[in-house]
């Protein structure tokens, strides 16, 4: 297996030197996981991540810019130019317990372990540009030749030693379009219970990764056909409503144009009910019931902003729309409105108002 075209990537090119100095060191060095699938599948990787038999205080000795983080899980990051890289040591095989802050996840082994330690078959490819080697312990190519996500081991044990893997097998089969296999199926259904283990930040950090993510419709309606949504937190809008139909491929189109995506804007419409807009208190009281979603208070502060800007909207005479438009978040709140209007939610006269207002004033603002 050859990744003839790794080196039209400058990051991959500039990751190539750090292999290259790991290995002139006298240790082996990899890149590894969704960087090579990516590449396999014709994707430019965003994430580039190194792994190596050296220890995290090795590799900090070879470079200038190197910072051991993460205390569970100790990696090293390392600076080349603009580029920032993660090096990881391999990891030894063997019982998981991710959530035990006493287990001792630095317990370091060969590349062989280190890939049976991995999530899904497709993150365990390992290439060295050097030497053009290329090590495929778990099938990965062939899974992603077949289009599936599948677990390395027993699915059923690999959910239960960490159950957010579930939500990354979701992420990555509506990411890549991928199918998931009957057998990890099975056990997402028999094991989705688990997740309401899970620490609350961990979920939040995956929720985040789905703003970035195309194929936003798809984790949702997995989401909920895999009975998770209800776990997570039932509140969290239906598939069959208009206003996330359309949020969704709106998101997309972003995606793929490079634009983000504001995580609050994103919970703000996943967690919209028009009962919302009738008073405060009801924004106060709805924030609080989000089961495992444990948002963090600058995330709802920023919803609760562009929620309480909604009946705003209905003052169109005055001083109130000047107001109104020098807010810090009108912008967002504008077009949270205007998905409401495209959503069949509310008529589109004040919309047209708006958006005139908006034109003739944004220069005078």
């Amino acid at each position: 297996m050859k990744f003839k075209n790794i080196f039209t990537h400058s990051s991959l090119l500039q990751a190539s030197t750090i292999i290259k100095t790991l290995k002139d060191n006298g240790f082996k060095a990899y890149f590894v996981g969704g960087c090579l699938r990516d590449l396999y599948l014709g994707v430019t990787p965003k994430d580039i991540d190194v792994t190596t038999d050296a220890k995290p205080t090795e590799i900090k000795k070879l470079f200038k810019r190197a910072y051991i983080i993460g205390k569970r899980f100790q990696l090293v990051h390392v600076y080349v130019k603009n580029h920032l890289l993660e090096v990881a040591t391999f990891r030894q095989l063997g019982e998981e317990n991710i959530e035990n802050e006493n287990f001792n996840h630095n317990i370091f082994g060969t590349v062989e372990e280190d890939a049976f330690r991995r999530d899904f078959t497709l993150n365990a490819l390992y290439y060295d540009p050097t030497t053009d080697e290329f090590l495929d312990f778990c099938k990965g190519v062939d899974d992603l030749d077949s289009k599936i996500i599948k677990s390395i081991g027993d699915p059923e044990i690999r959910f239960q030693e960490d159950p957010l893997r579930i939500i990354r097998a979701i992420r990555l089969s509506a990411k890549l379009n991928f199918s998931i296999s009957e057998d990890d199926t099975n056990a997402i259904l028999k094991f989705n219970h688990l997740l309401t283990q899970i620490p609350s930040a961990r979920i939040f950090e995956e929720f985040i990764k789905f703003s970035k993510t195309t194929n936003l419709f798809l984790i949702l309606k997995m989401l909920e056909d895999f009975n998770i949504k209800n776990i997570l937190c039932k509140n969290i809008n239906s598939t069959d409503d208009e206003i996330i139909k359309i949020f969704t491929e709106n998101t997309n189109n972003r995606i793929k144009d490079n634009k983000p995506l504001n995580p609050a804007f994103m919970f703000a419409v996943l967690l919209w009910q028009e009962k919302i807009i009738s008073s405060s208190k009801s924004l106060t009281s709805f924030s609080s019931s989000l089961g495992s979603l444990n948002i963090p208070k600058k995330i709802t502060a920023v919803m609760h902003v562009i929620w309480a800007n909604q009946k705003r909207f209905s003052f169109t005479k005055g001083k109130r729309p000047f107001k109104l438009l020098r807010q810090p978040l009108f912008r967002a709140s504008l077009d949270f409105y205007e998905l409401r209007v495209k959503s069949g939610l509310l008529d589109n006269n004040n919309l047209k108002w708006w958006l005139t207002f908006v034109e003739e004033n944004t220069d005078n603002k």
